[in-house]
């Protein structure tokens, strides 16, 4: 997914759910009801020059990783947080 803006949605921006794969690029989330992507078990997404920013719900998160969750989030460095209520990527 490239381009988009996920914003004030009523849960998280985007789920990967068990096993879910995919690539978020040049996207900007914010001021979701949770946090901007939500990981759960075996979810390995890849987020590249993404913006996180106003995600104070729930979690709070920019990134948020199951602590059971086997597999990983490959986050890149020119990914942005900001003003989230806990900063960058949380496992929890």
């Amino acid at each position: 997914m490239r381009h988009r803006r996920i914003h004030d949605g009523l849960d998280s921006g985007v789920l990967f759910s068990k096993g879910g794969k995919g690539r978020l690029e040049r996207c900007e989330l914010w001021k979701n009801a949770d946090c901007g992507v939500w990981c759960q078990s075996e979810a390995d997404p890849t987020l590249a020059a993404c913006a996180f920013r106003d995600h104070t719900g729930g979690t709070g998160a920019g990134v948020y990783i199951l602590s059971s969750a086997v597999g990983k989030a490959t986050v890149g460095s020119d990914c942005v947080f900001s003003g989230n209520a806990r900063e960058g990527v949380v496992r929890g």
